[in-house]
């Protein structure tokens, strides 16, 4: 189940591995 804690922590995750993804 996708909760605030899960996509909180997969948006984290994905900026550590790609700082720049969420600004392309």
């Amino acid at each position: 189940m996708m909760n605030q804690y899960g996509i909180y922590i997969f948006i984290l995750a994905g900026s550590i591995q790609n700082p720049f993804s969420h600004f392309i």
